[in-house]
């Protein structure tokens, strides 16, 4: 796979300005909005390698189906059961939606989030590309 350029922070599904403002709209007043990207290759995880060229800038639509939030963190899990892409996420794919200050939440708590905490809701769809991010 190789070794990714040293400016590159993570590996996401980046949305595009209007899905962001569609998931954003989920977050609960006072909360700070995250809803940027779902992740495919952590910061931890970025220096062991990259997903194979051709599948940046990869663009497709995907559908958000449910919800998930406690006092910290709310996040939307991603129906990926049509996406053709060819790596696996660790976990539930979700899209970190906001987090609470008050409580001090941060992002990546939604990685937490088991199947059994996302409650369904009206399918959203999102739209957005692979690419890697920089620091």
């Amino acid at each position: 796979l190789g070794t990714p350029p040293k400016s590159t922070n993570y590996t996401a599904y980046v949305l595009d300005e209007k899905s962001q403002k569609q998931i954003a709209a989920l977050a609960p007043p006072q909360w700070q909005v995250h809803s940027h990207h779902m992740t495919i290759i952590s910061p931890s995880e970025q220096k062991m390698g990259r997903i194979p060229a051709r599948w940046f800038n990869f663009k497709d639509c995907m559908a958000v189906v449910s919800v998930a939030q406690n006092d910290y963190v709310m996040a939307v899990k991603v129906d990926m059961d049509d996406v053709p892409m060819p790596f696996k996420l660790v976990g539930v794919p979700h899209i970190t939606v906001a987090v609470n200050p008050s409580t001090n939440g941060k992002p990546e708590m939604a990685n937490e989030f088991k199947e059994a905490d996302f409650e369904p809701i009206e399918a959203i769809k999102v739209c957005g590309k692979v690419q890697e991010v920089g620091r």
